[in-house]
């Protein structure tokens, strides 16, 4: 398990009460919140984070941030080969 900082904003109310009930929490205004929290930073969670549409970011640590980084490079490198191989044909 790692330990991360992370930013949220519109869906406060979802993460807060149903991702992060055991953790710490700030709010930094009324549509905004951060939380450190303990998680396995895997696939499954990047997914998660992904899923909010930039919605919530990943502050800390610098190796999860950059973990993130190489999934989604990965994932977009995976695309284009597929484009290209299409256009081939």
């Amino acid at each position: 398990m790692t330990k991360i900082k992370a930013i949220s904003n519109p869906y406060k109310q979802e993460i807060k009460y149903e991702t992060y009930k055991e953790n710490t929490q700030e709010w930094d205004d009324m549509t905004s919140f951060r939380v450190q929290t303990e998680v396995s930073a895997s696939p499954t969670f990047f997914g998660w984070v992904f899923g909010f549409n930039g919605k919530v970011q990943i502050l800390a640590p610098e190796s999860v941030k950059e973990q993130y980084r190489q999934m989604i490079a990965q994932a977009d490198e995976g695309i284009q080969q597929k484009e290209n191989k299409e256009q081939e044909i």
